[in-house]
């Protein structure tokens, strides 16, 4: 099988880091927030404006890129997947690796280099918005 991962809410806790910092972040700036809880979606927890929520990720973006634990038992699944003889592509959007920008390289280089300290093995690494078309077109489960 050709198996397609995502990074930041399937090999990470993104949803509770968001929680832990972003609580942090609006505290210490002052920023009026509400958290719920029952919401997913990173960018809605707290009900702040989209201005402040990119803020905040600008600030921990390369300290969340660099110290993101991995999820329990996650390296240790796609190992037994790729000695069954699956070919693993993690698939990111990551902020900054689909950008044209001059922090482009560097996310990316970071992305690489958790993988690696994280012990995730994969054939191919794909930075890309459009994860959907992708996966298609490599034919990916």
């Amino acid at each position: 099988m050709r198996i397609g991962i995502d990074i930041d809410g399937v090999l990470t806790d993104e949803h509770n880091y968001v929680l832990d910092n972003g609580t942090k972040y609006f505290s210490d700036n002052n920023i009026p927030y509400i958290v719920d809880k029952n919401i997913y979606d990173s960018e809605e927890i707290f009900d702040v404006s989209e201005d402040e929520y990119n803020n905040f990720w600008k600030e921990y973006i390369f300290e969340y890129s660099k110290n993101i634990p991995i999820r329990c038992y996650a390296s240790e699944i796609i190992r037994k997947l790729k000695t069954e003889g699956n070919q693993i592509f993690i698939i990111t959007s990551r902020s900054f690796t689909t950008y044209e920008n001059e922090n482009k390289v560097r996310m990316q280089r970071l992305v690489k280099e958790w993988l690696k300290t994280n012990s995730v093995l994969y054939d191919e690494i794909i930075f890309t918005i459009k994860k959907a078309d992708v996966c298609k077109e490599k034919k990916l489960i």
